[in-house]
C-alpha cells in the first residue's frame, strides 16, 4: 500500500512534538471576532517535507448541518497560537467564513482539496507542486515538529 503524502500527525510515527513546548491539539479556535469557531483536532503533516501544512478543525456545532460535516482544513500559517492561554486564533475570520471552506472527512488530503482551499483564500489556481507551499499560508516555525531518528535494530 502506498503511503499518503499528507498524514495526520497522530497516525505517523516519523514525527515528534517532544521538542516543542506545547501540543495545540485540543485547544479552542477563536475567530477575529473572539467567538468560538471550534477546536484544533489534528495537525496534518507533509511527510516528505517534514512540515505541518494544515490544522484539522472540528467546528463548533451551532448549526445542525455541521453535525454531518464537522471538519475543515486550515492552512497552518493562518493560525496564531496563544501558548499562555492555550488557544488558537484565526485573525480576520469569523466562524461563518469557515463554513464555506471545503469539508474534510478525516481521510486522505487530496491535491484537489488543497487547491480548493488555496483558491478560496487567495483566488489563484496554482496546482500542488513547486511553489505551492511558499509564503505565509504554510509557515509553521512555531510548532517545533521534528522528524524522529530511529536506530535500525538489524545493524
Amino acid at each position: 500500500m502506498e503511503r499518503q503524502r499528507m498524514q495526520p500527525w497522530s497516525q505517523t510515527e516519523e514525527f515528534s512534538l517532544q521538542e516543542a513546548r506545547f501540543d495545540p491539539r485540543g485547544w479552542p479556535l477563536l475567530g477575529g471576532d473572539e467567538r468560538m469557531i471550534g477546536e484544533l483536532e489534528e495537525l496534518i503533516v507533509d511527510v516528505a517535507a517534514g512540515k505541518v501544512r494544515y490544522a484539522a478543525i472540528r467546528m463548533a456545532l451551532w448549526d445542525e448541518w455541521l453535525e454531518t460535516r464537522p471538519f475543515r482544513l486550515l492552512p497552518i500559517g493562518l493560525l496564531r497560537l496563544d501558548i499562555t492561554e492555550e488557544r488558537v486564533w484565526l485573525d480576520g475570520f469569523a466562524r461563518e467564513d469557515i463554513i464555506g471552506f471545503p469539508a474534510y472527512d478525516g481521510e486522505e488530503v487530496h491535491p484537489d482539496l488543497e487547491v480548493s482551499i488555496r483558491h478560496g483564500l487567495l483566488g489563484d489556481n496554482l496546482e500542488v507542486g513547486e511553489g505551492f507551499y511558499e509564503g505565509p499560508l504554510y509557515r509553521n516555525e512555531d510548532l517545533g515538529l521534528r522528524r524522529q531518528h530511529r536506530i535500525d535494530s538489524r545493524m
